[in-house]
This record gives structure tokens, C-alpha cells and sequence, in this order.
């Protein structure tokens, strides 16, 4: 269901790009899972349009046609499955001159195992496996030399296992059958290895973010201490400001009342001053008349 879904997104994808040499390894993405899941008449389609891209790509740039010619290579390969899976052998014999004019002088690269590889699929489907043989010993011969038994030799091993099965030498067909596993057996442990570096990464990972997280909450922990330290001093201040503030307003209140008081007595002082005046006034007046 995936797989369908990724083709689906691809082919979308293949459909609204503007750039011809992106659009080419789009189309091998298409033509490779076409030719897996067998599928003849989409693998022609895209077959076709591969073709016509890589038309327009040298008509752009006749400057790289040794370039281009590497996906000629690429599509007289899988040209070669798909006449050979419906049976169409002489179109794949053509293909396959093609492809030894395409490849004639030249280093091995990855499209001419491919090449190598369709023309044993061609030669298994006309019972011709001992050149099927000759053509699986020099693809073996050169990626044990260059990567030894690595990933890349598993289709290989199994091509391999088939061409013993047709010539009958079924103890040697067991023989690459086992080697087979033993390859997917290794590719299985180093990706179960992969995986458990990867999870170990991930776990040191989650150990680093739960101290980062501890440390965060400790810091907010302090943070809310010392929030609450200042708001009790601020408290405490301001308790003491208020102790002051009534405190002065006593004060001032007795100093208003005391002078109220002063007042009130410097007035009484003064009446009483004026009435005493005014009674010793008159005796002083009459005694000093008498005297004159």
C-alpha cells in the first residue's frame, strides 16, 4: 500500500516537473518499479517517454552525448525485459545489439551490469542458460573484485541460482540459494545494527533532553524561590513603610493638637490679659485724678 502510494506521489510528481534531466530520474524510478511489479504496458509507457526525453535532452545539449548515451544504455536495458517478458525475442535481440554498441570500450559502470543482467533474463527465457552463465561468471567476477560480498551481489547470487536450476545443477543452485541467505542475513544484521546504534543515539538523545528538562524545571524551581523571597521582602518593606507612615501620622496628629492647644491658650491668655487691663485701668485713672 505504501509502495502504491509513493508510485502514485512519484508519477505526480514525474507529471508537473519542468526539468528535463529531473524529470529523467523520475521516469527510471517509474520504469524500475514497473518493471518489478511486472507491469508490461506501464513499463512501455514510460519506456517511450524515457526515450523522448532523452531525445529532447540532446537536441539541448549535443555537448553531452556521451552522457546521454549512458541512459541509452539504461533504456536498451530494461527494453530488453520488456520484449523478453512478452516474449517478443526478436525485439530483444535488437536491443541487445544495441546495447553491445553501446557499451563497446567502455569502463563497467552500474547500467552496463544492468545491461548484463537483462541479457541473462533474455537468454533464461530462451533456454540458452549456458550464455546466461558467461555473462553471470564476469558480473560476479567484477563485484567481488570491486566490493566484495557486499548488498549489490544478492540479485546477482539469485540470477545465478536460477541459471544453475535450468542447467540442472540443482546442488550448486542450493549452494547460491544459501549464499543468498547468508548475504540478506548480513544486510539484515547491519541494518539491526544500524537501528540499534540509531536507537541508542535516540536514547542518548531523549537522556540529554530529560536532563535539559530537569535542568529547566530546576531553574524555574529556583526562579519561584527566589520570586518568593523577593515578594516577602517586598511585603516586609512595605509593612515597614506602613508601621512609619502611621507612626508619623500620630505624630503629626499630636503636633496639630498640641498646637491647636497652644492656641487655644494663647487666646485665653490674651482675653484674659485685656480684661485685666480693663479693671485695673479705671482705679489707676481715678488715683491718678485724685493725686492732680
Amino acid at each position: 500500500k505504501e509502495d502504491s502510494i509513493a508510485l502514485k506521489q512519484i508519477h505526480n510528481l514525474f507529471l508537473q516537473l519542468r526539468y528535463t534531466n529531473i524529470k529523467l530520474g523520475t521516469c527510471e524510478l517509474l520504469i524500475e518499479h514497473a518493471h518489478r511489479s511486472g507491469d508490461t504496458v506501464a513499463l512501455g509507457n514510460y519506456l517511450d517517454e524515457y526515450e523522448a526525453l532523452l531525445d529532447e535532452c540532446e537536441a539541448a545539449s549535443a555537448d553531452r552525448a556521451s552522457i546521454y548515451a549512458i541512459h541509452r544504455l539504461y533504456a536498451a536495458s530494461y527494453h530488453i525485459y520488456y520484449h523478453t517478458l512478452r516474449q517478443e525475442f526478436k525485439l530483444a535481440e535488437q536491443q541487445m545489439a544495441k546495447v553491445e554498441q553501446l557499451s563497446a570500450n567502455e569502463e563497467i559502470h552500474p547500467y552496463q551490469l544492468l545491461a548484463l543482467d537483462a541479457q541473462q533474463a533474455f537468454y533464461l527465457a530462451t533456454q540458452r542458460p549456458a550464455l546466461a552463465l558467461q555473462l553471470n561468471d564476469s558480473v560476479m567476477h567484477h563485484l567481488v573484485q570491486e566490493e566484495g560480498y557486499s548488498a549489490s551481489i544478492a540479485h546477482p547470487m539469485r540470477r545465478r541460482g536460477e541459471i544453475m536450476s535450468q542447467l540442472g545443477k540443482y546442488k550448486q543452485a542450493l549452494a547460491c540459494y544459501e549464499r543468498l541467505v547468508e548475504i540478506q542475513d548480513s544486510i539484515s544484521q547491519d541494518i539491526s545494527e544500524k537501528q540499534v546504534a540509531e536507537f541508542q543515539r535516540l536514547h542518548h538523545l531523549d537522556i540529554l533532553l530529560q536532563h535539559q528538562q530537569e535542568l529547566k524545571e530546576r531553574e524555574q524551581w529556583i526562579l519561584l524561590v527566589l520570586c518568593l523571597l523577593l515578594l516577602a521582602v517586598c511585603l516586609i518593606y512595605y509593612r515597614h513603610i506602613q508601621r512609619i507612615n502611621r507612626a508619623l501620622y500620630r505624630a503629626k496628629r499630636e503636633t496639630e493638637e498640641a498646637l491647636q492647644c497652644a492656641q487655644r491658650a494663647n487666646e485665653t491668655k490674651s482675653i484674659f490679659l485685656a480684661d485685666l487691663r480693663q479693671h485695673i485701668s479705671k482705679p489707676i485713672h481715678i488715683v491718678v485724678a485724685l493725686s492732680k
